[in-house]
Formats: structure tokens, sequence, C-alpha cells
């Protein structure tokens, strides 16, 4: 008991946060209305690898390998859980900001945390759009924050950007930049020569996995496809889908 305690003693900030994070999105990022996948979002998850080998496919590809029946419930579910995964991440990045900051300046910085976590256009986004395809990009550049901290988790990197690629290739609008910058900044702040080594191979293996992948998708993803438009349209109605036109 004495151990739990000290447990969430210790980790007082990241609970707390969690907590107001949590009732917050329930309370006013969705207006006490129930966390579901509209019916534009259902379409996501209709799809599989099994019609094509394209990109916008992932998490439709990773949802039905875990529920054969496309429904609003389970579809919810699924984006709910992976929802709740991602403030879990949040806050315990959050957590780690307000503690390397000094007791002097805490109060100001938590003030800053919880106007980010209010934001309108930050985390209730993702609630009030819940399965959107963006909220993927943020989920898998949230492990990469997690990922760049820790050594041993350095060769889950470029997997990353694929896997960001595979949501879609728009990633290398904003979040491969994004995280290509952080990687040569984390370069160029590592006195160890061997860690740098092994973060320039990591840098040049992610940009280049992400450009190719990019380039397969741009040149390639049409012919992937496995049925003609209109067989494939009416298996994403047969799957649940109500509208076909983003995939169209």
């Amino acid at each position: 008991m004495t151990s739990v305690k000290h447990f969430l003693y210790q980790h007082r900030i990241f609970f707390g946060l969690f907590f107001f994070l949590r009732i917050y999105e329930i309370v006013i990022g969705n207006n006490l209305e129930k966390w579901e996948v509209n019916e534009h979002f259902i379409t996501f998850y209709t799809v599989d690898f099994g019609l094509g080998f394209c990109s916008r496919f992932l998490p439709g590809a990773v949802y039905r390998f875990l529920f054969h029946d496309t429904s609003v419930f389970t579809a919810s579910v699924f984006a709910a859980v992976l929802t709740i995964i991602f403030f879990i991440g949040i806050c315990i990045l959050l957590e780690k900001l307000l503690l390397r900051v000094s007791m002097e300046h805490r109060p100001l910085c938590l003030f800053f945390v919880l106007l980010f976590l209010v934001g309108p256009a930050s985390v209730s986004l993702y609630v009030r759009w819940l399965g959107v395809l963006d909220f993927y990009w943020v989920f898998f550049t949230l492990a990469f924050f997690f990922f760049i901290a820790h050594k041993r988790l350095y060769f889950l990197i470029p997997p990353l950007f694929v896997l960001s690629v595979f949501v879609h290739y728009g990633a290398m609008v904003c979040y491969i930049p994004m995280m290509a910058i952080l990687l040569l900044y984390k370069i160029s702040v590592t006195d160890d020569k061997t860690e740098r080594k092994i973060l320039w191979t990591v840098f040049s293996l992610s940009v280049a996995f992400a450009v190719f992948t990019t380039l397969y998708f741009l040149f390639f993803e049409k012919q992937n496809l496995v049925y003609p438009v209109e067989d494939f349209n009416r298996i994403l109605i047969e799957r649940g889908a109500n509208y076909t036109y983003y995939y169209d």
C-alpha cells in the first residue's frame, strides 16, 4: 500500500492532468455527447489491404484484423481506446515537461499546458472527430517522442515514418519533416559519437523509407486496387459504409 501511495504521489501531476483532460473532453470538449465515430468516418473502418495495397487503408486494416464486422459501436470503442492511450501519452510527456521546469516558473508553465489541453484544435479535435485518419498521424508522432527519448527504441523510428505515410502520404507535408527535424536536433545535441552514428543511420533510413513509400503510392496506388470502383464501393456499402466519396 505504501508503494502505491508513493507511486500516486510521485506521479500526481500526470494523474491530475489525465483526470482534468478526461473530464474536460467529456463535459466540454464533446458537450456531454457519447464518443462515436460518425457516419462519414465509419468508411475508414470498412477497408483493408485485401482491397488493394494502398495508403489510407492502414487504420481499417488494423481494425478489421481485430474485428471481423464493421459497426459504429465497435469502431467507436476501437477509436476511443486509442484516444485514451493518446491521452495517457500526452499527459506523461506534459508531466515530464513540468518536472523539468523550476518551481518558480512551474505555475506559468502549468497555465500554458492547460491552455494547450483545452485548445479546440488540439486534443478536443480528435474527440469530436473520433476515428478520423488524421488522428493516426498524431498518434504515431506521439510514439516518436517516446522512441527518440530511449536509445533502445531508436530502431522503431523508421517504421513510424513509413506507417505515417501509410495513413496518407500527405504526412510528407508536415509530420515527416517535423520528426526529421527533431532527429537532426537530437543529433546536434548528442555528444556520444557512437550514438550520433546510430542517429544518423536512423535519420537516413527514416527519410529514405518515407520518400520511397510516398513515391510508390503516388505512382502505383491506383494500379494496386483489386476491384473496379463500382465493386469497391459495393463492398464498402456491404461492410457498413454510408458514403464512398472519400475513396472515390
